[in-house]
Order: C-alpha cells, then structure tokens, then sequence
C-alpha cells in the first residue's frame, strides 16, 4: 500500500488513510484493555477522542438523533478476513459521535445488484438520521481489494471528504486463523498444506477472492483499493 500506479493508490496524498494496529484477541467486556485499546485506535482515526469511547452493550447503531436527514458516509472499515474488523465495528458502536451501519457489511459499492438500486436507497437503508453524528461509516472489509470499480464508485458518488482505517494482521496468522474458521464451517476439508497448494487452482476456477489464505485477501498492489 505504499507508493505505485494510479491503480493501487486510491487517491494518495488526497484521501485520508489511517492504518489501526488492533490486538487480536479483544474482549467486548468493559474492562478490556484490548477493546479499550482498540476503540481508541479507531476513534483516534477519525478524529474524536478516545476518552469518550465506552464498551459496546450491542452491536447496533442505536443512538439518538433529532435529524431525519439522511447524511452520507465519510468513513470506511476495511481490512481482509480474520483481522478484526467485526470487533472495531462493534467497538465503534459505542462511541457517542459515531454511528456505524447496524449491518456489518452492506457491501453496497462491491455488489451490482446493490449497487443498481442506487445511492439513495443504500442512504436510506443504513444512514437515516445519522445527520447528527460526526463520523458515519460502514465496514465492509474487502473494499481494499475491490480495485478499480468500487474505488471510482466512492470516489464519484461520495467525493473526496473520506477516512479510511485499515485493519491488517500478520499474514501467517491471518491465513490459520481464515483456515481454521472454514474448517469450522464445514467448507474447507483439506490440510492446511493442501489447501495452500490448491489455492491457485481454486482461485482460477472461480472462487471468490476472500475465501483465499494468501492470495486472495490483499491482491497486489496495482489491483488494491488503496
């Protein structure tokens, strides 16, 4: 994600991006350190205090507010599989200047069918009444992959007053983590090893790109969303 073509920046030096760092086994309890640490690390990226940060009693965007107009998003979570991002989503929730999608991961600049019903519908879906807070965002991780389309997308239906805060991890761990998951949902049958050499073959046959271990979740450079 550092310097490179047009097509693996997404609009470098214009864009805001912000690379949280969060510790992978994060308790949702209030006495968490790790969740506090995480919360902080996400409100810090967009611009409001970590002090305020309270732990989550729910994963929705339950919060007061006298607008009932509909506002647009101005931040993103994204990240690949098993780096944490259902936990920030969760995190955010309880911060009283953020509100955060009730669903996790609209997937609305990724998916056509979504995407044709148009950007007014998706605001009125996920962001009525969120005039009021002073980030509003979603998290649907693999908008970092997505390459050109969904970036043109946000970048021609949101302009350019966008945050986005990236969640990575160690890629040996992220890979066992992503294979033990599928293991777990009755999808991967295979050895670790076997499955890291028949990733290829996979991928070629059509699977989606997030169902990879190393592959997949952050393509090259050149194909990256940022």
């Amino acid at each position: 994600m550092g310097a490179g073509s047009d097509e693996g920046e997404f609009l470098q030096g214009v864009y805001s991006i912000a690379v949280a760092s969060v510790p992978m086994k994060l308790s949702r309890q209030p006495s968490s350190k790790g969740a506090v640490v995480a919360a902080g690390a996400g409100a810090r990226a967009l611009g409001v205090e970590r002090s305020e940060v309270r732990a989550p009693i729910s994963f929705l965007c339950f919060k007061p507010s006298r607008s009932l107009s509909i506002a647009r998003p101005n931040f993103f979570v994204l990240g690949a599989a098993k780096c944490g991002t259902t936990t920030l989503h969760g995190l955010l929730t309880a911060h009283p200047h953020i509100c955060i999608t009730k669903e996790k991961e609209p997937r609305f600049f990724n998916t056509d069918t979504s995407y044709n019903r148009g950007l007014d519908r998706y605001l009125r879906d996920h962001f009525r009444g969120a005039a009021g807070f002073k980030a509003r965002g979603e998290a649907t991780p693999f908008h970092l992959a997505s390459g050109r389309k969904v970036r043109d997308r946000i970048r021609c239906d949101l302009g350019k007053d966008l945050r986005f805060v990236v969640i990575l991890r160690d890629p040996v761990k992220r890979a066992w983590s992503h294979y033990l998951h599928r293991c777990r949902a009755g999808v991967e049958t295979e050895t670790f090893e076997r499955a890291l050499e028949l990733e290829p073959t996979r991928l070629s046959a059509g699977k989606p790109a997030w169902t990879a271990y190393f592959r997949g979740p952050l393509r090259p450079p050149t194909a990256c969303l940022v």
